[in-house]
C-alpha cells in the first residue's frame, strides 16, 4: 500500500455537548493513521472555537493554507468527525471541493466512514446538514438559557469581587470580607473624584494592594465563591 501523509485537525467548542476532549481526538487520528498506513506530519488544534465560521479559525486557515501549498505536502486530512471541519454545510463544501479538486486532498472522519460512488457522497451531504442543524439548534438553546438566566437575576459568569454563589438559580450574594475591599475602592474613587492622575494613581495603588491579598479576581477559594453554572 502506498504511503500517504496527512495533517490532523481537532477542534473543541464551549457549548457542543457531543465532543470529546482534544487528546481523545488526537489519540483516534493516530490510531486510524497507524490501520491505514498514514503519517501525521502535524496536528492543528483549535480549542474553545466554533466551528460555524471558517474566518474566525486561525488554525484552520493555517492547515488549509499549507495543505494548497506548491510543496503538496499531504494527501489527506484527518478528524475526529465531519463535524469538527466545520458546522456549516456551505463552507463544509466549499473547503473540500477547493482541497480535492485543487491540490487532490481528501477530508476523512474517522468515526464516519463513507462508501465511494454517489450514494457515499449523498451520506456526507447528510451529515453536513446535520452538523449544521445540530449548531443552529445548540446556538438557540444557548441563548435561551441565558435569557432566563437574566429573566430570574440569576448570574451568566463569575461574580465578580464582592459576590458568590451560594446555589445555582439564584441571585449572588455578598462576601462581606470583600465587600469591605469593594467599599474601600469606591469611597477612595470618590474621594478624588475630579479624574486626576493622582487619583487614579491612588485607586491603582489600592487594586495592587488588594492583588497581593489575594482578592484577585479568578484566585478566590472555591469555598468562598461557591459553584459556577455553565452556560451550555
Amino acid at each position: 500500500m502506498q504511503q500517504r501523509y496527512a495533517y490532523g485537525y481537532v477542534r473543541v467548542s464551549t457549548h457542543d455537548q457531543e465532543e470529546i476532549s482534544p487528546d481523545s481526538q488526537e489519540e483516534l487520528l493516530r490510531e486510524y493513521a497507524k490501520k491505514n498506513h498514514i503519517i501525521i506530519l502535524k496536528i492543528f488544534y483549535e480549542l474553545g472555537v466554533s466551528g460555524r465560521k471558517a474566518e474566525k479559525r486561525p488554525e484552520f486557515q493555517d492547515m488549509i493554507g499549507s495543505a494548497k501549498s506548491k510543496e503538496h505536502p499531504v494527501d489527506t486530512i484527518l478528524v475526529w468527525k465531519y463535524s469538527r471541519f466545520a458546522r456549516n454545510q456551505e463552507e463544509s463544501i466549499v473547503y473540500k471541493s477547493l482541497l480535492k479538486k485543487q491540490n487532490n486532498v481528501d477530508v476523512i472522519s474517522v468515526s464516519e466512514p463513507l462508501i465511494d460512488g454517489p450514494f457515499g457522497s449523498l451520506i456526507e451531504r447528510i451529515i453536513e446538514w446535520m452538523d449544521e442543524y445540530y449548531s443552529i439548534r445548540l446556538s438557540g438553546e444557548v441563548f435561551r438559557g441565558m435569557k432566563e438566566n437574566a429573566m430570574r437575576g440569576s448570574f451568566q459568569a463569575r461574580p465578580p469581587l464582592g459576590y458568590k454563589i451560594e446555589e445555582h438559580g439564584k441571585p449572588p450574594v455578598i462576601v462581606p470580607a470583600e465587600a469591605k475591599i469593594v467599599r474601600i475602592i469606591f469611597e477612595k474613587y470618590v474621594a478624588g473624584a475630579d479624574g486626576s492622575d493622582c487619583c487614579l494613581r491612588r485607586v491603582a495603588g489600592l487594586c495592587e494592594r488588594t492583588d497581593e491579598r489575594a482578592y484577585r479576581r479568578g484566585e478566590r477559594q472555591d469555598a468562598e465563591r461557591g459553584p459556577e453554572k455553565s452556560s451550555s
